[in-house]
């Protein structure tokens, strides 16, 4: 069957067809016969607060733009929840005035003046109430690691609030200490201040471990996670440390690990506490640089002092 499009095919010269007779032509053609409404009748069957809400929502749309799309797409772009008839009233509107997009006509909304910034021009709020400009620096989120050693001397080295718990750790093993230290041929305070300094007066032992002596491959040794300064840095670490069944085993061990290393043998061969304490400093008893000075600091302090 042949397409009918006498508005647009048999125009006469000169004769320019009617738009709204070309889209109703276009129309015919492509239902065929079957009726549909007519853009004007379905505005016409809107009331008057309806027609005003389809034109302002017109006008907001087409300010808007289309965006190289069909008005149809552009209000369901920006309005996806509008009922079908509305936005196919709105975008056959639209299309109507404008097939081609948005072009010169404009559509003059009713919107308020915007208000001037009232703020505009003011001096800064620091310079009206004498402050100075805050500026937030954040504090850093890496935390130093703590060695436990140092730790351990931090208590050891503080003045205690209950001092007669650091006077029973250090009574409790003196008669071992001194026993121990004469075998040795050195001072007995060196021996309480390691033993201080390892536990924190006690309060930090395992498996009545003093001085800290590892396992160096022995059997049933106890796995401690602690700290030690390599290359200048505290790093965690998890080793074997011996275990005793009392304390005075743990004393009388520690004088055999000494004379049993070579590395301690300038240490033995000191005539004083001072010589000694370096010696042992430089042997490489301990990781932390400071334990040198940190062993004078209790050796010498008036507790083990009052106890010899």
């Amino acid at each position: 069957m042949a397409l009918q499009l006498s508005g647009i095919m048999s125009q006469t010269s000169g004769q320019k067809p009617i738009r709204s007779q070309i889209l109703q032509d276009i129309r015919n053609a492509l239902l065929g016969n079957i009726a549909q409404p007519d853009l004007s009748a379905q505005l016409e069957a809107l009331s008057d607060g309806q027609r005003q809400h389809v034109l302002q929502m017109a006008k907001l749309i087409r300010s808007g733009g289309n965006g190289n799309k069909s008005w149809r797409d552009a209000v369901r772009s920006m309005y996806p929840r509008m009922q079908d008839t509305q936005a196919q009233i709105i975008a056959a509107l639209l299309e109507d005035i404008d097939p081609v997009g948005p072009a010169s006509i404009q559509l003059e909304l009713d919107l308020p003046e915007p208000k001037p910034n009232q703020w505009e021009g003011l001096p800064p709020i620091e310079s009206l109430i004498g402050a100075e400009p805050y500026t937030y620096t954040p504090k850093p989120r890496d935390l130093p690691i703590i060695d436990r050693r140092e730790q351990v001397a931090q208590i050891a080295t503080t003045p205690s609030a209950e001092p007669n718990s650091q006077d029973a750790f250090l009574s409790s093993i003196t008669p071992a200490a001194k026993q121990v230290a004469q075998e040795l041929g050195i001072d007995p305070r060196i021996i309480l201040a390691q033993a201080a300094l390892e536990t924190g007066y006690g309060k930090a032992m395992k498996g009545n471990n003093l001085f800290g002596i590892k396992s160096h491959g022995k059997a049933d040794g106890l796995m401690v996670a602690t700290h030690e300064v390599i290359n200048g840095k505290s790093v965690p670490v998890t080793d074997s440390f011996r275990q005793y069944d009392t304390l005075e085993d743990s004393v009388k061990d520690y004088g055999a690990f000494l004379k049993s290393n070579p590395r301690y043998a300038e240490m033995l061969k000191a005539q004083d506490l001072d010589q000694q304490i370096i010696k042992l400093g430089q042997s490489g008893y301990a990781t932390d640089p400071e334990y040198a000075d940190k062993i004078a600091s209790i050796a010498k302090g008036k507790r083990i002092g009052g106890l010899l």
